[in-house]
C-alpha cells in the first residue's frame, strides 16, 4: 500500500468497507501523535528514543519520504536501559512501519531486533539486519509488524528493543469497525497508553457523508 506523502493530516480515517453491518475504516497514526508512548525520550541522546529535532543523530531519513515528515529513532546500545515505544488503540487491527537504516564505517548503524507485545503477550520479533554502505542508506515504508482479527475493543502494543539494537519508527494504521448507525455522527477515537498519572484521549467526529466519500488504497 502506498501512502501519498503530502497528506498534510497527522491522523486520517478513510472507509475500507461498508456492509451491513457498519464500516471498517483505517486511521493513520504518525509517530509524532501523542497515541505513542517512548520511554525513556529525550534529544541529542545516544541511549533513549529522539526524533527529527536531533542534530547529532547518524540516522536522518529523508523527510520527504516518511509520513508527515517526522520519525523516532530508538537506539539501546549493549547493557543500556530499556528503550520502548507503546501505542494504545481501539480497533480490529493494527500495522506499524518503520524505516530501514544502514550505515557508513565512521558512522555505523545497529541491528534492528525489537519483541513486539500485544496485550501483554509476546507476539512477534522484528528484525532487520544492518549492511554497511558507502553512503547512508534508508528502506521506507517497512512493515514491522501486523495484527488482525482482533476485537472491536481497547488494546496495546508494546515495542520493545533488545540490547545493540536500534528501530525507526514512522507510523501505524488502526482497523476499526463502526457498527451501523442511523445516527449522523460517529465517534471513533485511539487512545494512547496510561502510565501512572498521564492519560489522554483523541477522539475524531465525522459525519456519514465524509465516511462514503473517502477511499483507501491497499
Amino acid at each position: 500500500m502506498a501512502i501519498p506523502w503530502c497528506m498534510a493530516k497527522i491522523a486520517t480515517w478513510s472507509l475500507l468497507v461498508l456492509n451491513a453491518f457498519g464500516a471498517i475504516v483505517n486511521k493513520t497514526v504518525d509517530d509524532s501523535d501523542s497515541a505513542f508512548l517512548y520511554i525513556p525520550m529525550v534529544v541529542n541522546h545516544d541511549i533513549a528514543w529522539t526524533n527529527e529535532a536531533c542534530n547529532t543523530c547518524w540516522g536522518v531519513p529523508d523527510a520527504s519520504k516518511v509520513y508527515g515528515g517526522t520519525w523516532h529513532l530508538g537506539t539501546n546500545p549493549p547493557k543500556s536501559l530499556q528503550t520502548s515505544a507503546e501505542l494504545g488503540f481501539t480497533g480490529i487491527g493494527v500495522f506499524i512501519y518503520s524505516i530501514g537504516w544502514d550505515g557508513t564505517p565512521d558512522k555505523p548503524s545497529f541491528n534492528t531486533n525489537v519483541n513486539i507485545i500485544l496485550d501483554g503477550v509476546f507476539s512477534a520479533e522484528y528484525t532487520r539486519h544492518t549492511v554497511i554502505q558507502s553512503s547512508p542508506t534508508y528502506e521506507y515504508g517497512l512493515l514491522a509488524y501486523s495484527a488482525t482479527g482482533l476485537s472491536n475493543e481497547r488494546h496495546n502494543v508494546e515495542m520493545i528493543l533488545e540490547p545493540n539494537s536500534v528501530f525507526l519508527l514512522d507510523y501505524a494504521l488502526v482497523m476499526k469497525e463502526i457498527p451501523d448507525s442511523t445516527a449522523t455522527k460517529k465517534t471513533t477515537g485511539i487512545y494512547p497508553v496510561s502510565t501512572g498519572t498521564r492519560t489522554q484521549s483523541i477522539s475524531s467526529m465525522a459525519t456519514d457523508s465524509v465516511f462514503s466519500s473517502q477511499q483507501t488504497s491497499w
